[in-house]
């Protein structure tokens, strides 16, 4: 029998994409257990992925909040751009265009999240501990 931390550290490794082969190496456990592991803590492992991914995303892309109003400043600069126009450097359906793009992001942006919430295995999940983590 394992331990949860073992248990623990398996799901986080694996949620770094860290190979069965370098984990078994790690955790001195048998590559068959973490196959197994693999399949039983299968929704905890994508859960912690998608959240280091979302982490990621904000750290480099910057969060929704951020870019919502990125796309709004530029969207008021375009807005502005056509209404003092006299053809410049971008003919005015190209510009329209852009707002229409920008404005279409911004929509999406802004629109409700929808939250999709994983079906529950049959068998108790493990509670992770942030000492754990």
């Amino acid at each position: 029998m394992h331990s949860q931390d073992t248990i623990n550290q398996f799901i986080d490794a694996r949620a770094r994409s860290v190979t069965y082969a370098q984990i078994a190496a790690e955790l001195n456990v048998s590559r068959s257990t973490l196959m197994l592991w693999g399949q039983k803590y299968r929704t905890e492992i994508e859960t912690l992925r998608a959240v280091e991914a979302e982490a990621l995303c904000a750290k480099y892309l910057g969060t929704r909040e951020q870019e919502i109003e990125m796309l709004a400043k530029r969207l008021q600069k375009y807005e502005a751009e056509v209404d003092l126009r006299i053809p410049k450097y971008m003919e005015h359906r190209e510009l329209m265009e852009l707002i229409r793009v920008t404005r279409s992001r911004l929509e999406k942006l802004c629109a409700e999240p929808v939250i999709e919430v994983p079906k529950q295995s049959t068998e108790a999940n493990p509670i992770r501990t942030e000492a754990a983590q």
